[in-house]
Order: structure tokens, then sequence, then C-alpha cells
């Protein structure tokens, strides 16, 4: 009972605490840089990506990986240790521009695995504008091999309702080499000083800035956290008939006592507990209100809250039990001889 209490208590803190290590609250993109967005006083902290513009990408993998979806990123080392959670594998070596992170969603999704090559086509600066303006152009910069050396999970990639974001994290020797001659577009990460208490100043600001695009992360993981809900939910009805079920077996425990405790009936009396033992009338309520709740009895159905109480007073009735009898037997001979003569 208590391990399942315990894994509803961390299934449904996991997300929350996944955004506390790894979670940011707003997510800006735009081709230029925003200069002075660090230095809103709203703004905490700001970690900056580059993000090269990619055309649709080829693997041994479930063909039909969007580009509009997929976004190859480049951090520093210490920036992708707080942005990403490594699942398996290792972190790309930053000296090598081939080594890459998956996103977990891309190997549930479309099987990439450690060891898979994805080969990615690059826009040029000049196809840019076209790009955006929805024109389908073949790619006209470098492309890539890149081999995926580890599987990481990031907050924007957990399922919530809306398009599936996917992402591949690549190295500063990709920065260096590839970046140089691909389109690229920066990646803004930002914490907010008060989280919800500056969005709205905040998100006017960026409105200012004409940012390509922004996202408030706040309903996304609200979204992946009540989706995860129903399973910690699941966890604690577990450890709730876990608890009935330790009941009903102290209370058959102590019903089928009775037939001992009544042959005792007139040592218990001659102690000062005349008529029907308490340890009898406990357990026999006991096991009458679980098997009611069962509908194995048909009478009315006892709520849960008494079920617990009643237990909880099983364990203090039982202690009361076995002192009463040696306190009255110590102050009086009588009724020691009559108990060791029962």
């Amino acid at each position: 009972m208590l391990a399942a209490a315990a894994a509803g208590r961390r299934t449904a803190s996991a997300f929350p605490r996944f955004v506390a290590a790894h979670g940011y609250d707003f997510d800006i993109f735009n081709l230029q840089p925003l200069p002075g967005l660090a230095k809103l006083s709203e703004v905490a902290s700001v970690t900056m990506a580059g993000e090269a513009l990619n055309g649709n990408v080829t693997c041994v993998c479930k063909p039909g990986i969007n580009s509009s979806n997929l976004s190859i990123v480049d951090l520093s080392p210490t920036a992708l240790q707080r942005v990403v959670k490594l699942v398996a594998g290792q972190m790309p070596t930053q000296s090598s521009s081939d080594d890459v992170l998956a996103s977990f969603n891309l190997q549930q999704d479309y099987g990439v695995h450690i060891g898979t090559v994805i080969h990615t086509p690059f826009y040029t600066s000049s196809q840019v504008q076209a790009v955006i303006g929805g024109a389908n152009l073949t790619p006209a910069g470098p492309t890539v091999a890149s081999h995926v050396v580890g599987i990481e999970a990031a907050e924007s990639e957990f399922p919530s309702g809306q398009s599936p974001t996917y992402d591949l994290y690549a190295t500063q020797a990709f920065a260096r080499t590839v970046g140089q001659r691909a389109a690229l577009g920066t990646e803004y990460l930002v914490h907010l000083r008060y989280g919800a208490t500056d969005l709205a100043r905040f998100s006017a600001e960026v409105t200012a800035t004409h940012a390509f695009s922004s996202e408030y992360e706040e309903p996304i993981a609200t979204a992946v956290t009540a989706s995860i809900h129903p399973q910690a939910v699941g966890w604690w009805v577990l450890a709730l008939l876990a608890g009935l079920a330790g009941l009903a077996v102290i209370g058959q425990a102590l019903g089928r006592q009775s037939a001992v405790e009544s042959e005792e009936c007139p040592t218990l009396a001659a102690l000062g507990l005349p008529g029907t033992p308490l340890g009898v009338a406990v357990g026999q309520a006991v096991w009458r209100a679980f098997a009611t709740n069962l509908g194995a009895v048909p009478v009315s159905t006892v709520p849960v809250w008494v079920i617990a109480a009643l237990g909880a007073g099983v364990l203090v009735v039982a202690n009361l039990l076995a002192i009463a009898p040696a306190l009255a037997a110590a102050r009086s001979k009588t009724a020691g001889h009559l108990l060791r003569t029962q």
C-alpha cells in the first residue's frame, strides 16, 4: 500500500520536477538577434541557441518526419546540460560536427535510435525569405550526415495535444562549420523572475520586438501534467485497494477469533468485561463494513472513511484489550486464579 501511494506521488510530481530542473517560461525564435531581451526587468535569465533552417531529413527509420516540426539546435555544453535530460547513450562530443542527440519522441514515433545516421539538407541565407513565405524550395545549402549518439528529453517534446516538436541537438563544432554555410535563426529560452506575474508585461514587450514566434510554456506544461494525472490516480486507487484488503484480513482474523473469545467470556466477565468481547464486536464490524462495500451482504453501504476509522480503531482496541486483563489480574488474586483455571 505504501509503495503504491509513493509511486502515485512520484508520478504526479514527475513532470513538475522535470520542468523545475530543465524547463523555462518562454520560447522565442527570431531570424535576427534580440540583444535587449536579457535586459528586460522581468527576465531572470536567457539561454541562447542557434537554429539552422533545415529541409526534410532522411534516415533508416520510419518516413514522414516533417521539417516544419524538426529543429536542429546547437547549445553550449553548459546550456545543453541545463535544457535536456539524457535518457540513453552519451552527450555529443563538442569537437565532432556530426554528433547529435535525438529527442525521445523521434525514437518513439519514427524508430530513431543510437547509431542512426540522419541526413539533413539545409537552406542558405538567400532562401530564407522564400521559405518563410511558404515556397517549396530544394535546400541549396550543405547536407550533413549526423550520427545519433544519445537520446534526450526536453520540455517542448512532451505530448501536449499540439503538433509534435522534434529536436536534434548538435555541437559547437557543427555551429562553427555547417552553421556558417546555412541559414540561421536564434532561439531564446527565457526564465521570468516571477513567472505568471510577469506574463502580461513581458508578452507586450516581446510583441513590440516583432519576434518571428514566441510561446508561453506554462499552458503546455499544465496539459502534460494533466495527461499524466490519471496514471497517478491509478496508483492511488491501487494503494486504497491494498489498504482495504489489509483491513479485510484484519477484520476476518478478528472475526474468526470470535469463537475462541466467546468461550472465555466467564473469565473476561470476572475481569470486569461483561457481555460480547469488544474485540469480537470490532472484528465483526470491520468485516461487515468491508463485505458490505463489496456487495457481499444485502445492507446499506458503509462509507469508506468508516472502514478506515474502524481499521485504526482495531489497532488501538487490540492494545487496550491486552493491557486491561493484565492490570485487572494484578489487582485481584481471585481473578488471576480464575484466569489460570479456564
